[in-house]
């Protein structure tokens, strides 16, 4: 039964109908939690329908087991906004003798500029993407440096709370210049 479900989720995503696509997926998940397939395409339409990062992770589970595609998949959802994620998956292709679906270069430039080890820098995009401000604001207390404090400034404008950025902004000013 679960082979079915995750064939007809495959099927409704090609139509088009990504809520029904998705509820078969994730009967097909529930029922096969450890098959590749099943993780890569539950988790795949969890973040495209709802921005789950539980979503993402799962994708990412079924994608590094899967290999090819599903791995360029991974690939450019990991190129629009998680450069510390895409190193991690370049670096798993390069383990696994598999050609890199792009290049790194810019992933490599952000991390640089942040400052931040790749582990770190992976964590942080994480609780950005969960806007999980608590964490960013617990590790910025205990790391102080521009770029979580830049992201704090995004969140904080994202949730209308417009005098915390303006005051973390300032502070960032103060205590490492610009504007």
């Amino acid at each position: 039964m679960g082979r079915w479900e995750l064939e007809r989720a495959w099927d409704l995503l090609e139509e088009g109908d990504l809520l029904e696509a998705l509820e078969h997926a994730e009967r097909a998940y529930r029922r096969h939690p450890k098959d590749p397939e099943a993780r890569f395409l539950y988790g795949y339409l969890r973040f495209t329908s709802d921005g789950a990062y539980e979503g993402l992770r799962l994708m990412e589970l079924g994608a590094k087991a899967m290999g090819g595609e599903a791995c360029a998949e991974l690939w450019r959802i990991y190129g629009t906004e998680f450069p510390a994620h895409l190193l991690d998956l370049a670096r798993f292709l390069e383990r696994r003798g598999l050609p890199l679906p792009g290049d790194t270069a810019w992933a490599e430039a952000v991390l640089e500029e942040q400052g931040l080890p790749p582990e770190v820098a992976r964590e942080v995009e994480r609780w950005l993407y969960q806007e999980d401000i608590p964490s960013l604001e617990g590790f910025f207390r205990k790391r102080p440096s521009p770029y979580p404090g830049y992201l704090l400034v995004r969140l904080y404008l994202a949730r209308g709370a417009f005098l915390r950025a303006q005051g973390l902004a300032g502070e960032l000013g103060g205590a490492w210049g610009g504007d």
